[in-house]
């Protein structure tokens, strides 16, 4: 398994790039994230993972914690040879942070709400 910490991202151009935390990763990157709703919202959460297997994402990590009232779960995925993060935090919402073409995959797939 894969940790955050050694994600090779820009596989595309042969770089090969260590990231060493989360916000590190997105400023690497040309990432967007979006929150799709609740943190709390069980059929959002289950529409999204049919979405994501339907579209053949394959799962690389797991991180779960909590801190005080707050918890937080990191999802890592790989679609279409690029790294995709699906994140649930409390008061923040559940979100997924990617490439801009697969954001718009996943948007398009889970419909209206």
């Amino acid at each position: 398994m894969v940790s955050l910490g050694t994600i090779l991202l820009n596989r595309q151009q042969g770089l090969a790039e260590k990231i060493w935390g989360y916000s590190m990763a997105l400023q690497a990157n040309d990432d967007i994230k979006i929150i799709l709703g609740n943190e709390y919202d069980e059929n959002l959460r289950a529409r999204l993972g049919t979405v994501l297997k339907d579209l053949g994402a394959k799962s690389i990590d797991n991180q779960y914690g909590v801190g005080g009232s707050q918890e937080i779960s990191r999802q890592l995925f790989e679609l279409d040879g690029a790294i995709l993060v699906v994140e649930s935090e409390t008061y923040i919402g559940l979100s997924i942070i990617g490439n801009q073409k697969n954001i718009d995959k996943i948007r398009k797939e889970l419909g209206p709400k």
